[in-house]
């Protein structure tokens, strides 16, 4: 045992004063060069895990000193030789009952599971002996009612030594401020044929501006309404007398840039404003003498509330609704292009085993048709989707992805296309699985982003994904676990989408019991406070406030533009001899 690494890591933790965050996972696996083409850069709030760990009935008559301390270590490739320290627990007295809260952080990633074990050891100042271990997946922790407990493991004889229960606690996100400004009265002379734009400065203490935030750039106009962008909350409320500056811009096509007026105000003015709709004077110079050369109307100052992915899937279910299209069916082999993927009546299966089977089971039955129509199976889906959420409470609203795997092109790509821009409104995401062949068709459609129409009919937000499997495969390195790196990018962007759908049409997630802030908190909540939550709400749900994403900070560049251009599928051609 490695007694310098193990010191130096007890002393990081001391000098920390709190549990440290484990690193993810490695690169190698985080990002396998966009073999689909399309980065995934939709930034949602993360969810990080505080670990607690409570050790009952412990034999300490296996214990040789007076002290034990905890290893832990994560498993960076799923083989048993590859275990890696990264932090241990403080120096405990030895008892048969103890309780480590915060031993370390860790962030939970749908579908990116961390394999970690915990290694009890007897503890001296010259020796460290491992005595016991168990490990576990961050995500046993997450799903496992109330908390996850498992039998310690002698090292020499197999048998229990004590149980381990296993809990955490998630750290509270950060909450931001939605804001929107809206120009006026700029004057025309020298302005006109130019760009606008602002930027939002915060002043330090020492009179140094921190800049915050970057406009879109708009053409001149008379009235110029500006993107909305979010700050975090903690930066423009940090102090009541904390004041921000706010410099306008023009910009001609010679990017040669003057200042149009400024003005200085603080958060207080900037909520005020935004319910009163008032106005602040840009001006030339800082003195209040001088002429005004434009307004700026807060439109917006609102404080929202952003979710996680794990906020919402606490109470998930392991039912999975299966259908298969594009084949004849037993007993009559007739062409379907919806049937219950089991061949039973009742489409759900129960866990990934039971998904599964039911694969494997229609692959020995059916017999695959030359045509497959995508849109039937979209809508279907959708409208399903949709039913149950108006069956369900509407503060428990389940949310759907449909995985279509197919080995071919799209032979009914205009309705598919006008399918998924029905499906953009129900709480659903679809991912296209390319087995082989010409995927060209659904390469396209999955990687728009959301951004496709169909004779002046737009998606209201992107719920698409796409993975090649051929090439997914073979720009991956050797790995035994290809079918989890697989899984893994094809649910990447599902997390993001779902939280969109949900705070877009006012779910707020109800089970909140991760977060033991919370629970000390009164379970009252007084009508000002629902008040208030609905406005956040509403802030949200703005159509304005969609497709936030990293690059919105940098909202100026010109490759924010390219992306958002809309594929349109209006003009588009199936192949005459497999139209139906």
């Amino acid at each position: 045992m490695n007694m310098v690494r193990i010191r130096q890591i007890i002393a990081l933790r001391k000098a920390l004063k709190a549990g440290p965050l484990l690193p993810p996972i490695s690169k190698s696996r985080e990002n396998p060069s966009s073999c689909d083409g399309l980065s995934s850069n939709k930034a949602s709030a993360k969810d990080i895990l505080e670990i607690n760990l409570r050790i009952s009935e412990l034999k300490t008559d296996l214990f040789a000193f007076d002290d034990i301390i905890c290893l832990i270590s994560v498993n960076e490739n799923s083989f048993e030789s590859s275990w890696k320290i990264v932090t241990t627990t403080e120096i405990i007295p030895k008892t048969d009952a103890i309780s480590i809260l915060n031993v370390f952080s860790v962030e939970y990633t749908f579908k990116r599971d961390q394999h970690l074990k915990i290694e009890i050891c007897d503890c001296s100042e010259e020796e460290v002996r491992i005595v016991g271990m168990m490990t576990f997946f961050v995500t046993e922790i997450v799903t496992t009612t109330p908390n996850l407990s498992k039998p310690l493991i002698e090292i020499k004889s197999g048998k229990s030594i004590a149980m381990m229960t296993i809990s955490y606690t998630a750290q509270p996100k950060e909450q931001t401020i939605l804001l929107q400004f809206c120009g006026k009265n700029f004057p025309r002379k020298g302005f006109e044929n130019t760009q606008i734009y602002f930027q939002m400065f915060r002043m330090e203490e020492n009179e140094t501006r921190n800049l915050l935030y970057t406009s879109d750039s708009q053409l001149y106009s008379s009235k110029i309404l500006w993107k909305p962008f979010k700050l975090p909350k903690n930066t423009v409320t940090d102090s009541k007398k904390r004041n921000f500056e706010v410099v306008c811009y023009s910009r001609d096509d010679h990017t040669k840039c003057s200042i149009i007026g400024q003005f200085i105000t603080t958060s207080d003015v900037l909520f005020k404003n935004a319910e009163e709709r008032k106005i602040l004077y840009l001006r030339v110079g800082m003195e209040n003498n001088k002429k005004a050369n434009g307004i700026i109307e807060v439109v917006k100052c609102n404080e929202i509330t952003i979710y996680s992915f794990l906020d919402y899937i606490i109470n998930g279910s392991q039912n999975y609704a299966a259908f298969g299209f594009g084949a004849r069916i037993p007993p009559y082999f007739r062409k379907s292009q919806q049937f219950c993927l089991n061949l039973e009546m009742d489409p759900n299966c129960q866990g990934i085993d039971g998904l599964i089977d039911a694969f494997w089971k229609a692959n020995a039955q059916v017999q695959p048709s030359t045509t497959a129509h995508f849109a039937h199976i979209i809508y279907h889906l959708s409208k399903l989707a949709s039913n149950v959420r108006r069956r369900e409470n509407q503060l428990q609203c389940p949310y759907f992805v449909l995985a279509i795997i197919s080995k071919g092109k799209i032979n009914d790509i205009r309705e598919t296309v006008q399918a998924t821009i029905f499906a953009s409104k129900a709480p659903l995401s679809i991912i296209f699985i390319a087995t082989e062949g010409d995927c060209s068709e659904m390469e396209r459609l999955g990687l728009s982003a959301g951004r496709i129409s169909y004779q002046n009919r737009r998606a209201q937000r992107d719920m698409l994904q796409f993975v090649a499997l051929t090439k997914f495969r073979n720009k991956l390195p050797e790995d035994n676990n290809f079918w989890e790196l697989l899984t893994e990018r094809a649910l990447r962007r599902v997390p993001w989408q779902m939280i969109n759908w949900m705070m877009k049409n006012g779910h707020i997630p109800q089970d909140m019991k991760h977060y033991d802030c919370l629970l000390n908190q009164s379970t009252g909540t007084s009508e000002l406070e629902l008040d208030h939550r609905q406005e956040r709400i509403n802030a949200f749900s703005d159509p304005s406030t969609e497709d936030f994403d990293e690059r919105e900070h940098a909202s100026t560049s010109k490759e924010y533009y390219s992306h958002a251009e809309t594929e349109d599928f209006s003009t588009t051609s199936p192949t005459p001899s497999l139209t139906s």
